[in-house]
């Protein structure tokens, strides 16, 4: 994520590439962008103490795809799932997505959002 001739300059979420192990570029998204900001910290904390920090490890927990209000599909940490359990699934891992942006502020408006469109 460091920019290559500027060690103080890091790149991130979309405006970037990461790779597996097998050189294999990782597609862009929001769960790879919250990994990378999440290593990004870490990474600075390190060195600033004089530590070496681990490589950037991308953890792939799996995708939730929506097909109308109440009926979806994907795979998640390795599960197929569908129906409306996988309906309920990606709701709760936007609720995580949206607390983990701005804290139980931004998921409790989050939620009020959710309970309106609802009506």
């Amino acid at each position: 994520m460091e920019v290559l001739d500027h060690k103080d300059i890091y790149v991130l979420g979309d405006a970037s590439v990461s790779f597996t192990p097998e050189g294999e570029p990782i597609p862009p998204s929001a769960q790879i962008a919250l990994q990378q900001g999440q290593y990004c910290g870490y990474h600075i904390a390190s060195k600033a103490y004089g530590q070496i920090a681990k490589p950037f490890q991308y953890n792939h927990r799996g995708t939730v795809l929506s097909m109308g209000r109440k009926n979806a599909t994907g795979i998640v940490y390795g599960c197929h799932i569908r129906g409306r359990f996988a309906s309920f699934m990606k709701k709760v891992i936007e609720l995580r997505y949206f607390y983990m942006l701005g804290g139980l502020s931004m998921l409790s408006k989050q939620i009020k959002v959710n309970v309106k469109n609802k009506k």
